[in-house]
């Protein structure tokens, strides 16, 4: 696999919402551009959560929007044995050690921490350093089972993201994380970084609401020894992030917004042009679309760079403001302003 590899790869938990289509958008831009591949994926790791009619549903609204793929749709659960593999592997490496913890247990432990002063939410390392004697006792007690990666206990975790920069936060402030469910199921952190890894994944575009994730998920690749796929050249670092779509005036992440994006819901009719123009607008600095520049994806591949996922944070109401410019195709600004009558 040569060349650069990205991937989009939503979780069917639920209709595509309009920052899940922008990732997708930016994702398909620049394999286009770079003459690249564009697969998709589909994280389906939550068994219990996960739906074959919003996986369907996914993949229709990417066709709506006319964002085609070269690969997939990849099946996370398909490689569970795999995932599960590798988590063997860091067991029997140290890099990860079973826990026994209920979440009840840990709640309690950090409510007991919380009395006595300021207290950090996160697992407190309870199982990390039982003896194998403890292990086969709690095994014989039947108590619930998970796999957690032991995170350093000391120093930084650091990487290059082209729109932050160097990103670097103490080990301190990253807890012990459960990789494999007392289910049995992995959790999307290993899933993830091992998939990425195996796929051959140059380039990781997504929202900055997921930036955190991302020292966990290099933490399993070093483990794995999958580092070659990050030791590019800084031009093309892998780790890459685009801004999430947020409300008007701060108010938070857009949520399931399904029928903004190709579902009904209340009526609201949206266009894919006028989704589109947002989702490029969204991070590329864009701040004017006229009804006369309509839907290109053509053009939108032609001018797409590097520059595309320079951080700038949208505004909710121009999507529906786009698609009623544009069902209408009056000669109005398109950015949420007033009509301009004088070209009437």
């Amino acid at each position: 696999m040569t060349g650069v590899r990205v991937r989009f790869a939503p979780s069917p938990t639920g209709f595509l919402h309009v920052g899940g289509a922008r990732t997708a958008l930016f994702n398909w831009l620049y394999a286009r551009h770079e003459g690249g591949t564009f697969v998709l994926r589909i994280e389906d790791t939550d068994v219990e959560r996960s739906r074959q009619d919003w996986t369907d549903g996914i993949q229709s609204t990417l066709r709506w929007l006319g964002l085609d793929w070269d690969e997939g749709p990849y099946l996370q659960s398909a490689r569970f044995d795999r995932h599960l593999q590798a988590a063997q592997q860091l067991l029997e490496s140290g890099a990860a050690y079973e826990c026994f913890c209920t979440e009840e247990e840990i709640t309690a432990r950090y409510e007991a921490r919380k009395a006595l002063g300021p207290a950090d939410p996160g697992y407190d390392g309870h199982c990390r350093n039982l003896s194998p004697a403890e292990r086969e006792q709690r095994r014989a007690e039947g108590r619930p089972r998970s796999i957690r990666f032991r995170t350093p206990d000391e120093g930084t975790s650091s990487f290059t993201d082209i729109v932050r920069g160097e990103v670097t936060v103490p080990w301190s402030t990253i807890p012990d994380f459960v990789i494999v469910r007392t289910s049995g199921a992995p959790v999307f952190y290993l899933a993830n970084a091992l998939d990425d890894a195996d796929t051959g994944i140059t380039h990781v575009i997504r929202g900055e609401d997921l930036t955190d994730t991302t020292h966990r998920m290099l933490a399993l690749r070093d483990a794995r020894e999958h580092r070659r796929f990050l030791d590019r050249p800084a031009a093309v670092h892998p780790v890459d992030s685009a801004p999430v779509l947020t409300q008007p005036a701060g108010r938070g992440a857009l949520g399931h917004e399904a029928a903004r994006t190709g579902h009904d819901a209340g009526g609201l009719l949206v266009l894919p042009a006028a989704v589109s123009h947002q989702d490029q607008g969204t991070g590329t600095g864009g701040t004017f679309w006229s009804p006369q520049r309509a839907w290109n994806l053509t053009e939108g591949k032609e001018l797409f760079e590097d520059a595309v996922v320079r951080r700038r944070r949208g505004e909710a109401h121009s999507v529906s403001s786009l698609s009623g410019c544009l069902q209408r195709a009056l000669p109005r600004r398109c950015d949420g302003g007033s009509p301009d009558l004088s070209q009437r």
